[in-house]
């Protein structure tokens, strides 16, 4: 007989993290068919454990529903682990807050399911392109005038979150900076046809 805690476990790896079946089974030592049974049956009933009387769960007062449906959408990449720290410290008195009350909240009462995000080609490249060509190209002469100083930017899309929660049969979208943010000193030169005649020089943000 397979424990409650143990058919948790095996639902939280697979609905949750996305862990494979087989790796589930070598990590827990449990047969492929009662992982995938236990799975069957959370997605059915809300539950593990297959008994005639269904188990009542306690459920979250609507104020947490909605505070959770606000928080998804807010951040859609989030972790089990940082929603339950998130609950404590705007909820500090409820108390079904575990992995498997939130995984079943989650997908059961709000509806929500954990999908892949993809990298997707950005749709406005060439409109954002032509317009900073436009912008450069008084300015611009050959490549050498070209400095971009302690350049620190990366694409968020590299992180490790590679996940997102969304509404069931609807794609998840995590919004992202198209322009370039690097910490820079910004530097003007200003110009006169005798030559230079100023310069100022500060410290900040470059959007580019």
């Amino acid at each position: 007989m397979i424990s409650i805690d143990m058919r948790w476990r095996c639902v939280v790896l697979v609905q949750v993290y996305g862990i494979e079946t087989g790796c589930v089974c070598l990590l827990l030592g449990i047969s492929e068919r009662s992982v995938t049974r236990f799975n069957k049956m959370f997605s059915t009933t809300g539950h593990v454990c297959n008994t005639k009387r269904r188990v009542r769960v306690k459920r979250w007062p609507p104020e947490v529903n909605s505070w959770v449906s606000e928080y998804a959408i807010a951040h859609p990449c989030f972790y089990i682990e940082e929603l339950e720290e998130a609950l404590r410290l705007q909820f500090p008195s409820l108390n079904n807050i575990s992995a498997s009350s939130i995984c079943r909240a989650l997908m059961h009462d709000r509806g929500l399911t954990r999908k892949v995000l993809e990298k997707r080609a950005r749709e406005a490249a060439e409109f954002e392109l032509r317009d900073y060509y436009r912008r450069l190209s008084p300015y611009y002469s050959y490549s050498d005038q070209l400095v971009f100083v302690d350049e620190t930017s990366k694409d968020g899309r590299d992180s490790i979150r590679k996940y997102a929660w969304s509404k069931r049969n609807q794609k998840a979208f995590m919004d992202l900076p198209f322009f370039l943010v690097v910490n820079e000193f910004r530097l003007w030169l200003h110009l006169r046809l005798q030559g230079f005649c100023f310069r100022n020089m500060s410290m900040g943000l470059l959007t580019v």
